[in-house]
């Protein structure tokens, strides 16, 4: 398609998430946020509460699949998104919002984190499978480096976010 170009758009969370299911392609690079990367991103959001203004979370690019999920529990339709690039801050948003839904902002896993059976956040090669059990509650073992990571990356925000009462 020659001379389309793909429109950019500052969007909050909210309007991120809003209809969409995001699939991290098998391509992707697995989950590889450190705790650092964790810190500054939590740093960020406290900044951000502080001082009542937005920040800027950097770039997700996102593209349409032209599929559609129904989440009949809540009747609700989705859009299904490939994301071609920002899939380590989509993941840690994600586990973000999971944290503070497990930790007293329960209305948050309806909004953000899983309708019915549809996962809002589908991770690719190795991750997908840690990343559902972590959204179920299934506390899981994981052996290697980068599904710790995320199980790690959950656990820092249930520890930190706490401390937020917005």
């Amino acid at each position: 398609m020659a001379g389309v170009r793909p429109s950019a758009q500052a969007k909050n969370v909210y309007e991120l998430f809003a209809g969409k299911v995001f699939r991290v392609p098998d391509y992707q690079r697995n989950y590889a946020w450190e705790k650092k990367n964790w810190e500054d991103f939590w740093n960020d959001i406290k900044e951000g509460l502080l001082t009542k203004t937005e920040h800027y979370w950097g770039t997700i690019a996102l593209k349409s699949t032209d599929e559609s999920l129904y989440c009949s529990e809540k009747d609700i339709p989705f859009n299904l998104f490939e994301v071609v690039d920002g899939q380590q801050r989509i993941t840690t948003i994600y586990l973000f919002l999971l944290a503070l839904a497990n930790v007293g902002k329960p209305a948050l896993r309806e909004s953000f984190i899983k309708c019915g059976n549809i996962y809002r956040l589908e991770l690719g090669g190795l991750n997908n499978k840690v990343l559902k059990d972590l959204v179920d509650r299934k506390n899981p073992s994981p052996a290697i480096k980068t599904n710790k990571l995320l199980k790690e990356c959950l656990e820092y925000f249930e520890t930190v976010t706490p401390q937020v009462n917005p």
